[in-house]
């Protein structure tokens, strides 16, 4: 099962993803930070880097990046814990475009035990307006989130798996209701749902499959869906770090027509083949 360190890694990078730079997701254990008694604090780091497997890829998700991930952690007490997502995202575009995200801000309780095979976590977010861009180009000032999620183990095929189901619903706020060249709406409501189902082959080879499908609203009520699906291998090279290599795919649900489902498996002009390792301080 889980190893400690993977649980903490899932909890605190699972929001990276559906941000539209991080095709991939999963969630936290909060247990791993507050049973810590030797410190309060923890930091998780992440550093990605990806690349198409098409040249020309129309795709902005899909452009050969890297992007360093920071989440900084400090239990308040028993039951309670703030954390911070932040980071920056480097394309090799031309010019090289370097850009901070946003920053997420969560507050999580220790979770809730539903059976000896589920537990449930409330958490609690509001989003920092960091990203330059998004705040002149979108008039973007801040998001709130609600992010429930479930915490499982369930035996499928003779195997046994950790599960994360994950229901994300987020309000943002702009200062105006489309974008500053008013070619588009900002997004005014996006919901998600997300999951994660991780096998650990060994004590130290583990592989996860991850699934998010969902939507925005803009404030003219225009939907656009959104869905990514990734995979990866990841290696525990010791207590403190994982070294990962995986797939992802990511974009529109739905066609242009909006009738024929437009999920991929592997397409060559949104996915993207990555390299990532995480580590605790």
């Amino acid at each position: 099962m889980l190893s400690l360190l993977h649980k903490l890694m899932i909890f605190s990078l699972a929001f990276v993803v559906s941000s539209g730079s991080l095709v991939w997701a999963a969630q936290n254990s909060l247990e791993a930070q507050v049973g810590n008694k030797k410190s309060k604090f923890a930091m998780i780091s992440l550093l990605s880097t990806q690349s198409s497997f098409h040249s020309s890829s129309s795709d902005v998700n899909a452009v050969a990046a890297s992007f360093l991930t920071l989440v900084p952690s400090l239990a308040l007490s028993k039951n309670f814990n703030i954390s911070a997502i932040g980071g920056v995202t480097v394309r090799y575009t031309s010019p090289e475009d370097v850009t901070m995200n946003n920053t997420l801000i969560r507050l999580s309780r220790r979770s809730y035990k539903i059976n000896d095979d589920w537990r449930w976590v409330p958490i609690v977010g509001v989003v920092a307006p960091t990203n330059e861009v998004d705040r002149i180009e979108n008039s973007f000032i801040t998001a709130i989130r609600l992010e429930p999620t479930l915490l499982g183990k369930v035996s499928l095929l003779g195997l046994d798996l950790d599960l994360v189901l994950t229901t994300r619903l987020t309000k943002s706020f702009h200062e105006f209701d489309r974008t500053a060249n008013l070619t588009a709406g900002n997004n005014e409501y996006l919901a998600s749902q997300f999951m994660l189902a991780s096998y650990s082959v060994t004590d130290k080879f583990f592989v996860d499959f991850d699934f998010l499908y969902g939507g925005a609203w803009t404030y003219q009520q225009a939907f656009v869906s959104r869905f990514s699906l990734g995979q990866s291998i990841n290696y525990l090279w010791n207590k403190k770090t994982i070294i990962s290599l995986g797939h992802s795919s990511s974009g529109n649900a739905l066609d242009a027509t909006g009738g024929n489902t437009n999920v991929r498996f592997f397409d060559k002009n949104r996915s993207v083949g990555y390299f990532r390792l995480r580590w605790a301080l």
